[in-house]
Order: structure tokens, then C-alpha cells, then sequence
């Protein structure tokens, strides 16, 4: 055995690399697998803990994201709680809640109509006539009802709806049907702007399907009180010129 391959064999875990014409050992040490095995465990072992220090280095940016959102979102308003105990159960003149829970309609009108024919050609002009209804407040601000009107043109009833503005001030719609002798072929839009249930203007939008004629009406009319007044009025013009028709018949 040469000099050469004694030391091969006193190195032990040595192996013979050929580069070219001379040789060179690579040496294995004993326990370089156990630290490559050891270092692919400790690896392995520390995806949690970097995932620990992740969460906590993002905890601040969350944060901040959800102040921003609390800032942006709009708040709830709390509402104060209403004590109805005192609410009356009938009104005469109209009033939203928590004054009122239901009112009475008795409105008196007087106003001019414009129509494209007139309702049977001659029935344009001046409008004197008066509703009467009822109307349920269904929160502080709307109202639902009905009501029954008549005029010198036609008679007519429907749904009524009110939206308080103010606890003074509101807005009436209302749709209804009306009636001509021998016929009901008439649907009104009648829209209100009222003043303490006392005082207001409309306007009233007008279709006869039957005559195919449109027609728009606007004036003033009064509620409550002033609308019993013109009401005491009007029947007692109506009583003067039927007295007076009767004695002038006999």
C-alpha cells in the first residue's frame, strides 16, 4: 500500500474529487447532516412565530383603518322618546302629533278653473265649494284620511294624505273621483298648502274621460273655524234665495 493511499485511509470520511490531473479531498463532517436537519426544523418551527410578529406589526394600521371608518359612517340619531299620554284622541283643527291623533276636515274653497271646452262646454269659471273629511296622524309627520267635497261643478270623494312641514304648516294631496249628474267619469289631483289648518292655497288638476277634457283650478280655502264661518254663510245665502224663490213661485 503507497504513502498516498495510507493517508486516504487514516482520513476516514474523505473522498476523492477529480479536477483535472489532481486530486482534491472533500471532507464530510460528522455532523453536518444533524445541523442541516436541525436548521430545516428550527425553519419549519418559526412560520408561526413570524406570523405572530406580522399580525401585531398590522394591529396598528387596523386601527387606524376603523377610527377612519367610525369618522366617515354617518351616526344614528337616537330619538327621543314622545309621551302620548296627553295626546287628545279627536281634534277639530288639525294638529301632528303628539298634540292630536286624528282631526277633522271641514275646508270651504273659492277659486277660478280653466278647461280646455268647460265641463259640457260652459262649466269654466268661478268655483265655490267645500270638503268635508277625517284624517289619522300616523307619526309626527304624515297623515292619511279621506274626505267628500262638492262644488258648483261636480261632487266628488277620495284619499287624502297630509304631510306636516311644521306643527303649523302643511301639505295636502289628495285624489278623488267625481260625480255629474248621470255619470262619473271625472278624476281630480287636488293639491293643498295649508297654514295652521286656518288658511291656505291649491290647485286642482282635472281630467272628464268621458268628454275628453283636462282642466286646471286654483284659489284659496279655509279650514277649521273660518271654514265653519263660510260655511254658516254660504247656507245662509242659500236659505235667503230659497225663501226667496219659493215666495216668488207663489
Amino acid at each position: 500500500m503507497s504513502a498516498k493511499a495510507g493517508i486516504r485511509d487514516d482520513i476516514g470520511g474523505a473522498d476523492e474529487i477529480g479536477l483535472g490531473t489532481k486530486p482534491v479531498t472533500a471532507v464530510h463532517h460528522p455532523w453536518s447532516a444533524q445541523s442541516g436537519a436541525n436548521f430545516r426544523t428550527l425553519h419549519s418551527q418559526s412560520f408561526p412565530l413570524r406570523g405572530l410578529i406580522l399580525f401585531l406589526a398590522l394591529i396598528p394600521f387596523f386601527v387606524q383603518a376603523q377610527e377612519a371608518t367610525i369618522l366617515i359612517l354617518p351616526v344614528e340619531e337616537t330619538r327621543p322618546q314622545v309621551d302620548y299620554s296627553e295626546t287628545r284622541g279627536l281634534c277639530f283643527r288639525g294638529h301632528p302629533l303628539p298634540e292630536c291623533r286624528s282631526f277633522l276636515l271641514t275646508e270651504a274653497q273659492a277659486g277660478y278653473r280653466f278647461a280646455k271646452n268647460g265641463f259640457g262646454g260652459d262649466l269654466h269659471g268661478f268655483v265655490l265649494g267645500g270638503d268635508v273629511g277625517w284624517i289619522r296622524n300616523l307619526d309626527e309627520r304624515n297623515a292619511v284620511g279621506g274626505a267628500i267635497g262638492a262644488n258648483n261643478l261636480y261632487v266628488s270623494a277620495g284619499p287624502r294624505y297630509r304631510r306636516w312641514l311644521t306643527e303649523e304648516a302643511a301639505l295636502d294631496i289628495g285624489l278623488s273621483a267625481a260625480w255629474e249628474p248621470g255619470r262619473i267619469e271625472i278624476v281630480e289631483l287636488h293639491v293643498a298648502m295649508m297654514y295652521g289648518d286656518r288658511i291656505g292655497l291649491w290647485v286642482s288638476a282635472t281630467h272628464d274621460f268621458g268628454r275628453g277634457d283636462p282642466g286646471l283650478a286654483i284659489g284659496i280655502q279655509t279650514g277649521s273655524e273660518p271654514g265653519l264661518i263660510v260655511y254658516g254663510l254660504g247656507a245662509a245665502f242659500a236659505g235667503h234665495y230659497l225663501v226667496k224663490a219659493i215666495s216668488v213661485s207663489d
